[in-house]
């Protein structure tokens, strides 16, 4: 599903909307346009078709939730800065691990809101705006707990090893995820080794377990 309006006043910052749920999307929208400082010129249910419509409408900020079909939020928002380096890109999530926030960060993504705390995300876009970061406070925590304890040393898992650990999550072999990911068993091993290992379990179990907290898979 797609859906783009015309090009907004050059006086206002245009918005993408993408989320899989169109009541989110509605609420999301209603708030944006009740300031004069944005216009939504378009609505997307999935990262693949955001990748489409950005590059039709050409918006300023793309406001996007993490867990959505096809195509998820950190690969997308990856794919929309590789792309279009002048773009920003906001997380709306329900979300807060420290996992999701390192990853989006690395992806590109400037802004980062919790959907309980959407009284913020106005606050979010206009800080992009201006080309500065905003975390919304219970994201700020999560900053803070994991630079404040100095017993977490464990790195955050790189695009890869997300990628097995979610084929892992999902019930796929070695062998499988080799075959999806087009490397071999071998590296596929390596990979999830090391994620085994940076997240501090030595089980399919507990990857799967690391995977649901962390929204690498649906729930």
């Amino acid at each position: 599903m797609m859906h783009s309006n015309s090009r907004a006043s050059s006086a206002t910052k245009t918005v993408l909307i993408v989320d899989d749920h169109p009541v989110v999307r509605r609420g999301v929208r209603t708030l944006i346009e009740s300031t004069s400082e944005f216009d939504v010129v378009g609505e997307a249910d999935n990262g693949f078709d955001a990748i489409e419509l950005v590059e039709q409408v050409g918006p300023d900020i793309v406001l996007m939730d993490l867990s959505m079909p096809v195509l998820g939020g950190i690969d997308t928002a990856a794919e929309l800065r590789r792309r279009f380096p002048g773009l920003e890109v906001v997380i709306f999530t329900l979300h807060q691990g420290e996992q999701q926030l390192a990853d989006a960060t690395a992806a590109g993504a400037r802004g980062y809101v919790c959907k309980s705390e959407s009284d913020h995300l106005v606050p979010a876009l206009q800080a992009v705006a201006r080309g500065e970061a905003y975390f919304s406070p219970a994201v700020s925590e999560t900053q803070t707990q994991q630079s404040g304890d100095e017993a977490w040393d464990r790195r955050p898992l790189t695009l890869r090893e997300r990628q097995v650990v979610k084929f892992v999550a999902e019930g796929q072999s070695n062998k499988g995820i080799a075959r999806l990911l087009k490397i071999s068993v071998k590296t596929c091993e390596t990979h999830r080794s090391a994620a085994m290992r940076k997240t501090g379990t030595n089980s399919a179990s507990g990857l799967t377990l690391y995977a649901a907290r962390n929204g690498l898979v649906e729930v």
